[in-house]
C-alpha cells in the first residue's frame, strides 16, 4: 500500500507535480466563488451591543489551541472530487478519489507548530494518486489563523453579528500583514516554496466561540507563479470522542476554486468517520506513526 506523508511548519501547502489528470468524469456543480471580502456582510445592528473583538478573538484562539493541546493524531475518510473548469465555471473533466487519512499536530516549542500527515488508498484503487497532480496537505490547519501565536500576523476586525446555520455567529475578517511572517499558506512548486498572503472571514459561533465556517482568498494575484485567484470555504462540525470525553471541531466540507497557469479548478474535500487515538505528550512532536487503539465517536 502506498502512502503519502508529510511533516511541516507551513500549515497549508499545495503541491504541484509536472502531470496532470486526463481521466475524468462528471461533477454535478462547482461555479467560481467570490473574493469575500468584496461582499458586504450581513450583519444585525441592532442585536445587543457592539462586538467584542478581544474576547471572541481569544475564545477563539483557545479553541484552536485545544487542536495542538487535545489532538495528539486523528484518523478520518477523506473524499476529494477534483474538476477542471472552462471560462464560465462549468465542468470539464472531474475526478473522485479516497484517502484513509491520518493527521498529527505538535508544538515542538512554543510558537513553532508541525503537522504530520499520513494517506493510503481506500476501495477499489489503493494507490490512488492526488487528482490533477495537485496534493493539498494541512487543510485542517487554515483555522491557525487565530492560533495565539499566530494572529499578530494578520490585521483582525469584527464586523458584527451576523447568523450562520440560524445560530449567532460573529464575523471576523483578517487579513496577511506584509511586515509578519507568512505561516499559514505556501504553494510548493519544484521544491521551492511560494508563501500566500491570504485574507478572509470567520464566522465564530456567538456561545460557544468556535468556529463554524472560514473563507479565504489571496491578498493579490501571484503572477510569478501564475496563481490569479483562489478561494477556500470550510465548514466546520463538532466530532465526539466520548471515551475521553472529547469534542473538537473538525473540517467537515471545504471547497476550493483556483486559477493556476491558466487553468480553472474546483476541488471539494470531504470527511468523516472520525477517530482520535490517544498518544503520549512526547509522542506529539513525531510524524504519524503506526496508530494505537481507536476510539469511536
Amino acid at each position: 500500500m502506498s502512502t503519502y506523508r508529510i511533516l511541516q511548519t507551513v500549515a497549508l501547502t499545495l503541491c504541484f507535480s509536472a502531470a496532470y489528470a486526463s481521466d475524468h468524469a462528471i461533477l454535478t456543480q462547482a461555479a467560481p466563488a467570490a473574493n469575500v471580502l468584496d461582499q458586504t456582510p450581513t450583519v444585525n445592528a441592532s442585536a445587543g451591543p457592539v462586538c467584542p473583538q478581544g474576547k471572541v478573538l481569544w475564545y477563539a484562539g483557545e479553541h484552536v489551541k485545544e487542536l495542538v493541546d487535545d489532538l495528539a493524531q486523528f484518523d478520518a475518510t477523506e473524499q476529494i472530487r477534483h474538476a477542471e473548469l472552462d471560462g464560465k465555471g462549468n465542468v470539464k473533466k472531474e475526478v473522485t478519489v479516497k484517502f484513509d487519512y491520518v493527521v498529527s499536530i505538535a508544538e515542538p516549542e512554543p510558537g513553532t507548530l508541525e503537522v504530520g500527515e499520513l494517506r493510503s488508498g481506500l476501495g477499489e484503487e489503493e494507490t490512488p494518486e492526488f487528482p490533477g497532480g495537485i496534493a493539498t496537505k494541512g487543510l485542517p490547519m487554515l483555522a491557525f489563523v487565530f492560533h495565539p501565536d499566530m494572529r499578530d500576523n494578520f490585521e483582525m476586525e469584527c464586523e458584527g453579528l451576523s447568523t450562520w446555520n440560524d445560530k449567532p455567529a460573529w464575523l471576523m475578517d483578517f487579513k496577511q500583514r506584509e511586515d509578519k511572517p507568512h505561516r499559514i499558506e505556501a504553494y510548493l512548486i519544484n521544491k521551492q516554496i511560494f508563501p500566500v498572503s491570504i485574507k478572509g472571514r470567520a464566522w465564530i459561533d456567538a456561545a460557544s466561540f468556535e468556529i463554524v465556517r472560514l473563507e479565504s482568498d489571496l491578498v493579490k494575484p501571484m503572477p510569478e507563479i501564475q496563481l490569479y485567484r483562489q478561494h477556500w470555504a470550510v465548514d466546520y462540525a463538532p466530532v465526539r470522542f466520548p471515551k475521553s470525553k472529547t469534542e473538537l471541531w473538525l473540517p467537515k466540507v471545504a471547497e476550493l476554486t483556483f486559477d493556476f497557469r491558466k487553468h480553472h479548478y474546483f476541488r471539494q474535500h470531504t470527511f468523516d468517520r472520525f477517530l482520535l487515538f490517544a498518544v503520549d505528550a512526547q509522542d506529539k512532536a513525531k510524524p504519524p506513526q503506526a496508530p494505537p487503539a481507536p476510539q469511536t465517536p
